[in-house]
């Protein structure tokens, strides 16, 4: 019964320790490799005019803060390098929402989900040798969510 009981602590505490956050990951991302990083505030969002259309003025007024990473890789493995570290986040805190493959292009949005709240949205995009992690800070709702992923702009 003691090795029983000890096997499962040590096995919780294996888990544990190598879940990570997703600034862990961040910060591993941008260690490992050619990066280039943007953060962005409220204020910042504001100035954008583009950002000011029916898709995204209802998801704006959630967002905190954010960043973007983009990783260039002339090997084309900046794309496996990303989705190494992403799946090292933390089951428990954060849940794949969406994932949609299109030739070589890999969209994954992953949430962070308190209270049915969406307080962290990282969205990860794979193509070919380029990479890109996106963070999004703040309150969503689901519906927001919904929103811009079944945006269909009519021209």
């Amino acid at each position: 019964m003691k090795k029983v009981l000890t096997f499962i602590i040590s096995t919780a505490l294996c888990l544990s320790v190598s879940a990570k956050t997703s600034n862990e990951v961040m910060r591993d991302i941008r260690h490992n490799n050619k990066t280039i990083t943007i953060r962005f505030n409220k204020l910042t969002l504001a100035m954008i005019p583009d950002l000011h259309d029916d898709l995204w003025r209802p998801a704006l007024r959630h967002i905190h803060s954010g960043t973007i990473i983009v990783i260039e890789c002339e090997d084309g493995n900046a794309g496996k390098s990303i989705q190494k570290s992403i799946c090292e986040l933390d089951p428990d805190t954060y849940q794949t929402l969406t994932s949609v493959t299109d030739d070589d292009e890999t969209v994954q949005l992953i949430g962070k989900i308190r209270n049915d709240t969406v307080k962290e949205l990282l969205i990860v995009v794979t193509d070919g040798g380029d990479a890109t992690l996106i963070r999004l800070k703040g309150n969503f709702t689901k519906s927001d969510i919904q929103n811009i992923i079944d945006y269909k702009e009519t021209t």
